[in-house]
């Protein structure tokens, strides 16, 4: 492989990193000293070098010899690090076509199997995005929403990276269940060994976590917990087609059954927001998950229009 092209690949990989937040000082340095200038002056267009010109500069650049991070003009870096990316021919995060994207519905789990061998199970209303061009890019990327079980082929020269709006996982290969629940992000994993980042905490070590682990982040009381020897059954019982919730108010349990269903829940007596339940629902079908809510909780659903009304009985 000739030099240009070793440039080219360690410029993807670093570039990839960049967009995921994962670049280290030293590695911008090292994406800025590959590309010189006069690679840059190589591929812009005539047109374009008066949008690069300072008060009293020429037109044309004249520093082939200087280094990218040496530029005293940040935006020029940014306007050439992008055209140097063109023609090297990597798609941006920001592009459609070089993500996969599936979502999932009220009520409904989809399983997606994916180009690497990996199988992700999706739970209702959830979304992720997978980078098909992972084997170029040198590394795989997911973006999710909502909640999904994932097993993952086991790849060491190709690590993967799970994004949500709460969490940065990265693995090499095992089974994991990822929730952006109504209490915060759960994660529990069932085969293998993750390292877990919570964006939102104010803790900055990253969570080492093994087989049966279930690491639950409590956003409202910033309450960190991490449970051992877990069973897949209780972490993830959607997967397994139940919904079990073990010592959770109610109020947090609709604001689930809402995200699932698609669902307003109103409640009309305010004391049973708050009273810890155990219960275990089955999750495909509606009408007899509500019969067994009624039952399980000694309340009443009523079904309006526009939300359905949480009654107790009396």
């Amino acid at each position: 492989m000739n030099k240009e092209q070793n440039n080219r690949n360690r410029i993807t990989k670093l570039y990839q990193r960049y967009m995921s937040n994962d670049l280290s000082k030293e590695e911008l340095d090292e994406m800025l000293d590959t590309m010189s200038l006069n690679e840059i002056n190589k591929f812009i267009d005539g047109s374009l070098t008066a949008t690069w010109k300072n008060d009293g500069e020429e037109t044309h650049l004249q520093l082939k010899n200087r280094r990218l991070r040496k530029h005293r003009n940040w935006w020029m870096v940014a306007a050439g690090i992008l055209l140097l990316l063109g023609f090297y021919g990597i798609q941006s995060t920001l592009e459609d076509d070089s993500w996969e994207e599936y979502h999932t519905n009220n009520a409904q789990t989809k399983e997606v199997h994916l180009s690497d061998g990996s199988t992700v199970l999706l739970n209702a209303n959830s979304t992720i995005k997978w980078n098909k061009d992972w084997e170029k890019q040198g590394e795989r990327n997911i973006e999710m929403t909502g909640e999904a079980y994932f097993d993952i082929a086991r790849m060491e020269d190709f690590p993967l990276r799970v994004n949500s709006p709460n969490t940065k996982i990265e693995v090499l290969g095992t089974s994991f269940n990822v929730r952006e629940g109504s209490i915060g992000p759960e994660v529990y994993l069932y085969e293998g060994k993750i390292k877990l980042n919570l964006k939102s905490t104010s803790e900055k070590e990253d969570i080492i976590m093994e087989k049966g682990d279930f690491v639950i982040y409590k956003k409202e009381n910033q309450l960190l917990t991490k449970e051992e020897g877990v069973e897949r059954g209780y972490a993830a019982s959607w997967t397994k087609g139940e919904l079990r919730y073990s010592n959770q108010s109610l109020g947090l349990i609709l604001k689930d059954l809402s995200r699932i269903y698609g669902k307003e829940f109103v409640v009309e007596d305010s004391s049973l927001v708050d009273i810890p339940m155990n219960v275990g629902l089955p999750y495909a079908n509606w009408e007899v998950m509500t019969m067994a809510l009624e039952l399980a909780l000694s309340i009443e659903l009523i079904e309006q229009e526009d939300a359905i009304v949480v009654r107790k009985n009396e």
